[in-house]
């Protein structure tokens, strides 16, 4: 009975174009054997059917007559077409450090859940030190900020950022060459706190650091002033790179990246900082100050993931985003108490399947 359902479980995640490798590393943290998977994913893929001889040639015939024709009707200014790459704004990192890059997506098609994976790979062993998987709907596609944590054992030389975008229609694929060094060359405008700096970026051999005060209310009903962490205003005339350093900052001071984002001059990139804001201080309130409809569903859905609290999920208007909220629940967190509140038939019969599995 057992092998019936996860058979079930296989073929319907393979007809929604979940790729079998993605399949497998969450079957294989569940507890079953490479050998149950190999043959319920044999037992459930249909290969194509294999064609005669003469039908061969009359299909690249057609498609070739198909393709001519795609090609001058398609291939005008205003065209379309699916493009992926990551930009990464440092090329050196550090064991124990981090790896930062902005993805951007630009996708023309109909709906779909695409499958995106960041790998670091060594280039002399080719081995693979971290990997890191997202799924995001087609629908509620953003440029994002995305970082990967280098394991301190990792050790120093020449390794590659690769980022593989799964879709219907196939693969994309971009890579971009990264060092690991023992330390990085500290600045005063590099927003860590190295050299000899008192603060991030200020103090020693910098510029002073300029201690503002806050008061606080303590429970007693008493006052009194603290320190507040110095964080500077920040240049968004280059937008990536503000969102980064903003986020950053949301770490030690979320009130004050908070109005940081409000100097952005697009709308789209100040709710997208708010989100990157919202998401490192796991505050929902601030999801809430998000103008756009889709991007503040997104900010929801990343602090309930987040925190591992569903119920935040219910603040997302998006049938489609909710549903993603709570499939992360069932999936990466198998928590199958979500399953009843899926809208989507399908997404809530793979909740069950994989329940019943598990």
């Amino acid at each position: 009975m057992v092998k019936k359902r996860l058979r079930d479980y296989v073929g319907s995640m393979l007809s929604q174009g979940y790729p079998q490798d993605y399949l497998r590393d969450k079957l294989l943290q569940s507890g079953y054997s490479q050998k149950e998977i190999n043959q319920a994913i044999q037992e459930t893929y249909k290969p194509p059917h294999h064609l005669s001889k003469l039908a061969l040639p009359i299909i690249a015939l057609s498609i070739l007559i198909i393709g001519i024709i795609a090609f001058f009707f398609f291939s005008s200014p205003s065209s379309q077409q699916t493009t992926f790459q990551i930009l990464s704004s440092s090329q050196e990192s550090t064991p124990g450090g981090q790896i930062s890059f902005i993805r951007e997506i630009s996708y023309s098609g109909s709906d779909e859940t695409i499958i995106l994976k960041y790998e670091l790979l060594s280039k002399e062993t080719n081995e693979v030190i971290v990997v890191d998987n997202e799924r995001v709907s087609t629908s509620n596609i953003q440029n994002q900020e995305i970082s990967l944590d280098i394991p301190s054992t990792t050790s120093q030389g020449d390794f590659i950022l690769r980022g593989i975008l799964t879709h219907s229609a196939g693969r994309l694929i971009d890579s971009k060459d990264i060092k690991l060094v023992s330390s990085l060359q500290g600045s005063c405008s590099d927003n860590i706190k190295n050299q000899d700096e008192t603060d991030i970026d200020c103090g020693g051999s910098c510029q002073p650091c300029i201690i503002s005060t806050t008061t606080t209310t303590l429970p007693d009903s008493t006052t009194t002033t603290i320190p507040a962490t110095q964080i500077e205003d920040v240049d968004t005339s280059s937008p990536f790179k503000a969102l980064q350093i903003i986020r950053s900052q949301a770490s030690q001071n979320p009130g004050k990246a908070l109005d940081n984002c409000g100097d952005f001059q697009e709308q789209s990139f100040r709710d997208n900082c708010i989100k990157n804001v919202a998401e490192v201080s796991e505050t929902t309130d601030y999801c809430r100050r998000i103008s756009n409809n889709r991007i503040k569903d997104e900010c929801f859905e990343s602090v309930a993931i987040s925190k591992k609290q569903d119920s935040i999920c219910e603040n997302i208007d998006s049938d489609r985003i909710r549903d993603n909220c709570y499939t992360a629940f069932f999936l990466d967190l198998k928590d199958f108490s979500v399953c009843f509140k899926i809208k989507d038939e399908k997404l809530k019969e793979n909740c069950e399947l994989f329940r019943d599995i598990n």
